[in-house]
């Protein structure tokens, strides 16, 4: 059985920061496509629709899972708390997404902006006047 040391030092420079999942990368695979895995933990992939699907899938199959888990116990209410609480963060989850996206949007805004405003200022002459004047008084 290979040590992840050994798997790591297989892999090219970009995957060493996903050591952690060595073992869940397929080696025999030659494909540049990053796993799912190593997807979510770069930064900002929390706003990415997949990732948000994944979301919505996990908790929607928790909020079943306690569902049929009252049902059988004949509505124990331990489970509709568990269900307040997962719902409550559900919703939660989806209000940071939405404030993610909003403040995502207000940061392309103001650099579209400011790129606009960078395209109006003309650009600067190539020699200045000091070097204008070191030409004239060397002639």
């Amino acid at each position: 059985m290979q040590t992840a040391v050994n798997l790591c030092s297989r892999l090219p420079n970009r995957f060493w920061t996903d050591c952690i999942f060595c073992y869940s990368k397929n080696m025999t695979s030659n494909s540049e496509e990053p796993s799912f895995v190593s997807f979510i933990l770069k930064p900002g992939s929390s706003l990415h629709p997949t990732f948000l699907f994944a979301v919505d899938a996990a908790f929607a199959l928790l909020f079943f899972v306690f569902l049929w888990s009252a049902y059988l116990t004949k509505g124990n209410p331990h489970f509709f708390v568990l269900m307040g609480i997962q719902l409550a963060l559900w919703a939660s989850v989806k209000w940071y997404v939405v404030l993610g996206i909003q403040m995502l949007n207000s940061k392309l805004r103001s650099m579209h902006r400011f790129v606009q405003e960078l395209k109006k200022i003309p650009p600067a002459n190539e020699t200045t006047n000091m070097e204008t004047n070191t030409d004239k008084k060397e002639q």
